[in-house]
């Protein structure tokens, strides 16, 4: 009986591995960073950067793509309000194209604005890995 048990829990360990990095979230809905989450920049309300990432929000949708794979949120936008509280993140996935706020609302977007987001983090300091796309 307790070979059996114990055998149930490694599967469970082995599961939970395997699925792990596709249930993480750079922010969850509790609030809480996760250990691997770094900040590169931060970005004020009237600066050129937040005024570029508006635009990059407020243009057109175009076709979405949907990769039809698990996103592995690597990249997060964060946004506080005025008092340094936080308010909201935007948990990212460029690999498959697939965002998600944190309160679990997912985020439509095309390839453009995935590629401007790209760029304006890379511009901001972000270390971010160059696409096949």
């Amino acid at each position: 009986m307790r070979q059996f048990k114990l055998k149930r829990q490694l599967r469970d360990v082995q599961a939970e591995a395997e699925l792990g990095a596709y249930r993480r979230r750079i922010l969850n809905a509790q609030g809480t960073f996760d250990n691997t989450a770094e900040q590169i920049a931060v970005v004020g309300q009237n600066s050129d950067a937040a005024r570029q990432l508006g635009h990059v929000f407020q243009r057109p949708k175009g076709e979405v793509m949907y990769a039809m794979c698990m996103p592995v949120f690597r990249d997060a936008l964060v946004f506080y309000d005025e008092h340094g509280q936080l308010v909201q993140a935007l948990n990212i996935c460029f690999e498959c194209l697939y965002m998600e706020a944190s309160n679990g609302v997912v985020v439509e977007a095309d390839v453009a604005v995935y590629r401007e987001m790209r760029k304006l983090l890379a511009q901001l300091g972000h270390p971010i890995e160059s696409p096949g796309w």
